[in-house]
């Protein structure tokens, strides 16, 4: 379903004009389709990457749990698929204040309902977007636009068989199913298993809805006040 809410974030940087010159990926990597996304409109950008794990030296690490004393800021700061990983959330929109400039763009995506994931690290199942709005505008945002989307197939795909759907699984769960190599006997077992399970997604709706009762993502894009 991350590819619904790429349509949004690609909506709402459009229609505010977003300057990203700078630009902070915070518990992301430069696969991250909305980095992928921004970057793919050309022009000069500054980005950094600030991890929230400490196993790559790649990234400038973050712990999102304690007020950070991270001196960068960005005009654009994403944020997705991160705050389910942080017991503190009082800190963690401290923190998203603190690293967006005054009048930057904040974008943040997150689990509405999701299977464990993530051990140990690993403390939330979602978040209603509006759980978003009164921590962003507590914390000095103003909410330019928020939501959450899913649908029947995504959201029991999900909760009863733990996965994630491709976009193209979603269209078709048999037909687009892709499963790790390994001996041929486990390769039959693996498809007769799998897509046993997965014929019954056949007969729930594809059709992507806002309802709160399917949605598996919530989102929101804010802009920090002066």
């Amino acid at each position: 379903m991350r590819w619904e809410v790429l349509k949004r974030f690609q909506i709402e940087i459009s229609r505010e004009n977003v300057d990203f010159s700078s630009c902070l990926v915070v518990g992301g990597t430069p696969q991250d389709p909305e980095y992928q996304l921004i970057r793919s409109l050309g022009g000069s950008m500054q980005v950094s990457f600030l991890g929230i794990e400490k196993t790559d030296s790649n990234f400038h690490y973050l712990d999102l749990n304690v007020l950070t004393s991270q001196s960068i800021r960005g005009k654009l700061v994403l944020c997705s698929q991160v705050l389910e990983h942080v017991w503190n959330h009082e800190n963690f929109f401290l923190n998203l204040k603190e690293l967006t400039e005054n009048n930057g763009f904040l974008w943040l995506n997150v689990p509405m309902s999701n299977c464990v994931h993530g051990s140990p690290d690993y403390y939330s199942a979602g978040f209603a977007a509006e759980y978003l709005v009164k921590n962003l505008e507590k914390n000095h945002f103003e909410v330019l636009s928020f939501g959450s989307i899913g649908s029947k197939r995504y959201y029991a795909a999900t909760h009863l068989l733990g996965t994630w759907l491709t976009e193209k699984e979603h269209k078709n769960p048999l037909l687009n199913y892709h499963f790790q190599p390994g001996t041929k006997l486990g390769i039959i077992k693996k498809l007769i298993i799998d897509l046993s399970r997965r014929a019954p997604l056949l007969l729930l709706s594809n059709r992507v809805t806002d309802q709160p009762r399917y949605a598996t993502e919530a989102f929101i894009f804010a802009k920090r006040k002066p």
